[in-house]
């Protein structure tokens, strides 16, 4: 906000400590409603939405929002920004794009707690994503963060693992498969993507959407019971943005000449918060080939530094999206992120079918493949038989075969039997959320004058989280530790148990993946 000081008096100026006297002009903050003078403000001020920002108030507040269809749906416009869009849009411009409009505005900001008050659909198709920082640092943490979320994400997506296919058996999800990329060849730090995706889901990796380079790395694969590309793109923030663009244009390109509905989840390390020549590009890129964001809010946070939307989640059918956001897992410099689909069987004919009710409720899949088993068990069995007197004996032989084949293998995740690794308690989720509380008091304490805020909160915060972290690996190294203890003289069940530790022992489901 802009004005005189004529009826302002003793005020100072917030940078430079000195009177804002007479004619001189004032710039206020919006938010926290600090004066500057109008030329010490100039270069720490945004413009936003017709409103000023300090920043401070950006480095520490969710103030910003990407969205580049709020200015043309938004009804507040005056009459001559309405002539203006009319005559440089379509008739039907607004309609289009309120939707798309209503994602980007929606997309919401969620501690764990507040993930965990929704009420997702248990089948939705959902996907999670995070910048991990390395999997050898902040894996066991990412696990049981995970663990204290309520709902079990139908795919999850990871970037900066420093881990390739080699070793991706070291670091297992329970319940989930894992597909990772190739890393940059001599680069420890910095590279590699992966994918996790649950157990009863059938995928195949495609390959010509799959490389890896210093400029762009991506992995894609295809969930077959519901035709949808899923892939993760990750920019290494030194590469070349021109080779990038190149790359991913033609990965969109290509997914869009074949009509294939796609969802691609990455960090492209593109502030899409600030308007300047890479985030213009890499804007258009996205939507000329009918893409479309749906994270709006900042996705990286660091101490000190104004707040950025490098993060996104990527998607070229919007009338599937219910919604997305972020959560705050303090897990990394990354915010996680969420998309939720609606459920397929609302979209396609699926072949999938249930029975029974509440949380005691059998799915069955009775795909083509499963009814041809189906058909040759029922033969096997029947051919037994001369002759079947009653018809509860034929049910129950029908009842057999059809569990037999067509029951999915996987039972629904609630509150109370959600997979979980073994070593993670109820008391370590408890602290986690204990954790973000602490969290959460301590930046309410940021102020201009003290940007580290209150020292005596963020001391408490500091050594509980770290606390916290030892706990985790503790609580780990104790569980094997008795595994151990309990194999003693068994060596077959000892080296079991070192495979483990190695990622090198066999899923007990088998795998749904398809070469």
């Amino acid at each position: 906000m802009s004005a005189n000081a004529n009826d302002i008096s003793n005020t100072l100026c917030d940078e430079c400590n000195k009177k804002i006297n007479c004619p001189n002009k004032l710039i206020e903050c919006d938010s926290c409603n600090t004066k500057y003078h109008h030329y010490c403000a100039r270069k720490y001020f945004t413009s936003y939405r017709e409103k000023l920002y300090c920043r401070l108030c950006l480095t520490n507040k969710d103030l910003l929002r990407y969205n580049p269809y709020f200015e043309i749906t938004k009804c507040e416009n005056s009459d001559a920004e309405k002539i203006y869009l009319q005559s440089h849009t379509s008739p039907n411009a607004v309609e289009l794009l309120s939707p798309l409009n209503d994602i980007l505005e929606n997309c919401e900001i969620n501690t764990i707690y507040d993930f965990n008050m929704h009420n997702i659909d248990s089948n939705a198709v959902t996907f999670k994503f995070l910048n991990i920082d390395g999997n050898a640092s902040n894996f066991d943490t990412f696990s049981a963060s995970l663990n204290a979320i309520m709902h079990k994400f139908s795919i999850i997506g990871l970037c900066e693992t420093n881990a390739n296919g080699a070793i991706k058996d070291t670091y297992k999800l329970p319940g989930y498969n894992s597909i990772y990329g190739d890393t940059i060849k001599d680069k420890k730090k910095g590279s590699g993507v992966a994918l996790y995706i649950q157990e009863n889901v059938t995928f195949s990796k495609l390959h010509n959407y799959s490389s890896v380079s210093e400029d762009i790395e991506s992995l894609f694969i295809l969930l077959e019971n519901i035709s949808t590309a899923v892939g993760i793109i990750y920019r290494p923030p030194n590469g070349n943005m021109t080779s990038f663009l190149k790359r991913m244009s033609e990965i969109l390109e290509s997914l869009s000449q074949n009509n294939q509905k796609a969802i691609i989840m990455g960090d492209f390390n593109i502030n899409m918060l600030n308007e300047n020549k890479n985030s213009s590009s890499f804007e258009e890129t996205i939507l000329l080939n009918g893409f479309i964001p749906t994270i709006s809010t900042a996705t990286h946070i660091k101490p000190n530094c104004q707040r950025s939307c490098i993060d996104n989640i990527i998607v070229n059918n919007q009338d599937c999206v219910l919604s997305s956001g972020v959560i705050d897992t303090l897990i990394s410099h990354h915010r996680s992120l969420f998309l939720v689909l609606k459920s397929p069987s609302n979209n396609n004919n699926h072949h999938s079918q249930s029975c029974g009710t509440g949380k005691n409720k059998i799915k069955y899949d009775f795909s083509p493949t499963n009814l041809d088993k189906l058909l040759n068990i029922l033969s096997e069995k029947l051919c037994s038989y001369d002759e079947i007197e009653d018809y509860e004996t034929f049910m129950d032989i029908f009842q057999g075969s059809i569990n037999k084949t067509c029951m999915l293998k996987s039972i629904k995740n609630t509150k109370r039997n959600r997979i979980r690794n073994p070593w993670v308690t109820s008391g370590i989720i408890n602290s986690i959320a204990y954790r973000d509380r602490l969290y959460k008091n301590w930046k309410k304490t940021t102020t201009k004058i003290c940007k580290s805020g209150d020292p005596r909160l963020h001391e408490i915060y500091r050594k509980y989280r770290n606390k916290l972290s030892n706990l985790i690996k503790l609580s780990k190294q104790r569980h094997y530790q008795n595994k151990f203890y309990g194999a003693t003289g068994n060596l077959k069940q000892t080296w079991s148990l070192i495979n483990e530790l190695r990622g090198k022992c066999r899923n007990s489901l088998p795998t749904n993946f398809k070469v």
